[in-house]
């Protein structure tokens, strides 16, 4: 009897605990008694039901009903690692050392994260119907959640050779190459606390006079827009520096808001989800250039510098190479921030 033989592989991407898997199918001519069928994706590959949302760790996407609820990288670790550990209190330490890899970070910063993995499934700091603040212990997730079978993989065994041309499942995604603008209002929490009406609406300000018309017109994509930060995407590398500049110029001379915007950039491949929801590393390196780039300025990855260098009259100061969280190669950053 002949072996059944899988046309899969499994590919480990260093998130902090899940693992992407892409379905390679070998075309040719298929010999008798083969049949495509379901195969087992690998132990990591979890979905989470809990709520009306459904968090599928395999794909890096969070439901709610039938919306594909956008979630920035961040957000979504932090989320994945609460709810797989949802049998304890999860330390400030612990979420540190799982999705920033040790490096120090805010308090700022981490409630920012926190913040936007509350609203992604419908949750709040008020509210706390799901992640659950426990004052000078840390976290929890205490919803109850369901784990659901993993999503299905495509495998061969034995079967009729008739039936060996039966039509393969169609793809929910597509990958592209894209620049990525990614960017984060310093200090906001802190002017939240301050002044939480005004600050609120200096937000939606920021985002209606703003980043809305600077988008449109250097025709950017706005994917996410939560609370303090948002992402875009653009076909041309050159589109998003400028469109980048143009919003950092405008907050530097009109009373816009006074908080400062950090902006990260990077080219890079990025896979877009049917319901428009945009991830991978494209997307994750833009989110640590973000956090690294200065208030009022714009950290870009070399892949974009390449681009634009010698096509835009910009200076542009170059930080040499800086070892990103998740990237297994050093990458080269330049800086800059308008005239």
């Amino acid at each position: 009897m002949p072996v059944p033989i899988k046309c899969f592989e499994t590919g480990k991407r260093s998130l902090p605990t899940a693992y992407i898997f892409k379905i390679r199918l070998l075309f040719f001519a298929l010999p008798k008694d083969i049949v495509l069928a379901n195969g087992k994706p690998g132990d990591d590959a979890l979905r989470y039901a809990f709520e009306d949302c459904v968090f599928d760790t395999d794909r890096r996407e969070l439901r709610r009903g039938s919306s594909v609820i956008p979630t920035a990288p961040q957000a979504f670790d932090l989320l994945e690692y609460l709810i797989r550990n949802r049998e304890r209190v999860v330390s400030k330490d612990d979420l540190v050392a799982a999705i920033w890899r040790g490096r120090a970070i805010s308090d700022a910063a981490l409630t920012t994260r926190l913040n936007a993995a509350r609203a992604a499934i419908g949750d709040s700091g008020e509210e706390q119907r799901l992640i659950k603040t426990l004052q000078r212990r840390g976290f929890r997730f205490i919803c109850a959640v369901q784990e659901l079978p993993a999503p299905t993989r495509v495998a061969i065994v034995e079967t009729p050779t008739e039936q060996a041309n039966a039509t393969l499942p169609s793809m929910s995604t597509n990958r592209r190459l894209a620049a990525i603008v990614f960017g984060d209002l310093a200090g906001y929490y802190a002017a939240m606390k301050h002044d939480e009406e005004g600050t609120a609406a200096a937000v939606r300000a920021l985002r209606r006079k703003v980043i809305e018309p600077k988008l449109a017109e250097y025709q950017g994509r706005l994917i996410v827009a939560v609370t303090d930060s948002f992402i875009a995407e653009f076909a041309s590398p050159l589109a998003a520096l400028k469109c980048s500049l143009a919003i950092q110029s405008q907050l530097a001379t009109e009373n816009v808001i006074a908080l400062k915007l950090r902006i990260g950039l990077n080219l890079g491949d990025i896979i877009v989800e049917d319901g428009g929801n945009v991830h991978g590393e494209g997307v994750m390196v833009a989110s640590r250039l973000q956090e690294l780039a200065d208030p009022g300025g714009i950290l870009m990855s070399d892949k974009i510098f390449y681009e634009v260098e010698g096509k835009i009259d910009v200076a542009f100061e170059d930080r040499g190479e800086m070892t990103v969280t998740n990237v297994l190669r050093p990458l080269r950053v330049f800086h800059t921030r308008p005239s």
